[in-house]
């Protein structure tokens, strides 16, 4: 079994024209979203949540990626902050096995 990372940009837009929403960026969002939904399912691979202070894709954002050791590493972009943070924890717990 791999130690899977999952990481999310904080620091992302909701637009790009729009950087907060009542003081929290959409990243800043997904982030406690994903942490959320990781304590309630308390997946029992390997899998560990981080902060990213930024990828670079603020065209594309919500932004996230996820890396392990010997395997294919995925950069994913356009992530909604309010419904993607089941599909990322899903994602990571398949990343690891």
């Amino acid at each position: 079994m791999s130690h899977s990372v999952l990481f999310i940009c904080q620091k992302c837009n909701f637009t790009q024209t729009e950087a907060e929403k009542k003081g929290v960026r959409s990243g800043f969002r997904l982030l406690t979203k994903t942490y959320e939904v990781f304590k309630n399912q308390k997946p029992a691979k390997q899998i560990e949540v981080r902060a990213m202070s930024c990828f670079g894709l603020c065209k594309k954002s919500c932004a996230a990626a996820i890396m392990a050791e010997d395997k294919f590493g995925y950069l994913m972009g356009e992530l909604d902050p309010d419904y993607a943070a089941e599909d990322l924890v899903e994602f990571a717990i398949c990343h690891a096995n």
